[in-house]
């Protein structure tokens, strides 16, 4: 990996967008050091703490043919830590990250927030062994005190949904998120947005996302007329595990926050 720095804004936070790792090789894991250092009092200054995060899995999308057999390993677990984006025709310039902002979900183009996802019905006390998420599950995301409304994870296929099969969601996969309303009417997690910013927004590209309608249609499939629910781009959402190391005092969702830098001898830090 290499190296890239990152200046700490007015709330002492930074960020690292473009962490890049090298795909060459066979590792299975790799890890984070932040060096931090005060450029104000010497132009090439030493660090004067370092933090090195757990070791990190690296993962990639599975294939059709092994994503059954490594589910084990690269599957989403229920209480997990998961992020999600979205990528239109798989455009990194156009990836939007599902986040928080005054109490509501919004979409950035700079930040990321981690969510809790939680399987519905909650497994018994008793039961120590968490579940995995599979297509047709029923969950919730939260983080803070924000949760969603129950969604049912759907497979994305062609641009459509395809029927829930049980099988694991395995990271680095596409899903479409659907709410269900009392009345049986179906809505989608959209990352189009309404556009609507608060005053106090502070990332570019920032807005509240949406609901959109489920749209019906028939595709011949198999030589068979059959029902699909249509399913665009700003409908999907790639899921990913994350991992989180904290340093210090409990510090905010970000990728640093040092409250008191340079004078605290033990800053708030969170890879």
């Amino acid at each position: 990996m290499q190296e890239t720095k990152a200046d700490l804004g007015p709330n002492h936070a930074a960020c690292f967008k473009y962490l890049h790792i090298n795909s060459s090789g066979r590792a299975k894991h790799f890890q984070l050091e932040l060096s931090i250092t005060d450029p104000d009092t010497d132009p090439n200054p030493d660090p004067w703490a370092r933090f090195r995060s757990n070791p990190i899995t690296i993962i990639s999308k599975p294939s059709k043919k092994t994503a059954r057999t490594r589910t084990a390993n690269n599957g989403i677990l229920d209480h997990s830590q998961i992020a999600l984006f979205n990528r239109i025709n798989s455009q990194t310039v156009r990836t939007k990250y599902l986040t928080t902002e005054d109490g509501f979900l919004a979409t950035s183009s700079g930040s990321w927030t981690p969510f809790t996802v939680d399987l519905l019905p909650p497994r018994p006390p008793n039961n120590p062994v968490p579940s995995s998420i599979t297509y047709g599950s029923r969950i919730i995301l939260r983080s803070g005190s924000i949760e969603t409304a129950p969604l049912r994870v759907r497979k994305v296929e062609k641009r459509g949904c395809a029927a829930d099969d049980n099988t694991v969601v395995s990271q680095m996969q596409k899903v479409a998120l659907m709410k269900e309303d009392e009345d049986g009417k179906c809505w989608y997690l959209s990352a189009f947005g309404t556009g609507d910013r608060q005053p106090n927004a502070t990332l570019a590209g920032m807005s509240r996302v949406t609901y959109q309608p489920v749209i019906k249609k028939h595709e011949l499939v198999d030589g068979k007329m059959v029902d699909m629910e249509e399913v665009d781009d700003y409908l999907t959402w790639t899921i990913v595990g994350i991992g989180t190391f904290t340093f210090g005092q409990t510090g905010q969702w970000l990728i640093c926050s040092c409250a008191h830098l340079p004078s605290s001898p033990n800053p708030i830090l969170l890879l």
